[in-house]
């Protein structure tokens, strides 16, 4: 009972200290906030854009084992390029590129795991 009555007294104490102090007056803490994401961040480089339309990020359905497009990604001028991937498989997440040439034709890169 004891304990109670003085958790009591400090909350009082408390409330009437910061009802007389302005609010520039009062500290608020900072609480730090921890945002857990799964995602991949998928990178790539180039050595040139000359022959090169657009890419296209392709990830391996792991139920029809088809790769499925999640991202085109059109040129910049940079030759480096990411995408994250923030829908993730439980287990194992396969990606390849499919790089569009400006005549249509296609090729893919090697497959990432």
């Amino acid at each position: 009972m004891k304990k109670i009555l003085i958790i009591i007294l400090i909350l009082v104490i408390t409330v009437i200290f910061l009802s007389y102090c302005r609010p520039k007056d009062v500290v608020h803490p900072i609480i730090p906030t921890i945002a857990i994401t799964k995602a991949i961040d998928v990178n790539w480089t180039i050595s040139s854009t000359d022959a090169i339309s657009y890419f296209q990020l392709e990830k391996l359905d792991t139920t029809t084992k088809a790769y499925n497009p999640i991202a085109r990604i059109d040129l910049n001028s940079s030759l480096s390029y990411s995408y994250v991937d923030r829908s993730l498989y439980d287990k194992l997440n396969t990606y390849r590129l499919k790089m569009v040439l400006k005549d249509s034709s296609s090729f893919y890169s090697t497959i990432v795991k």
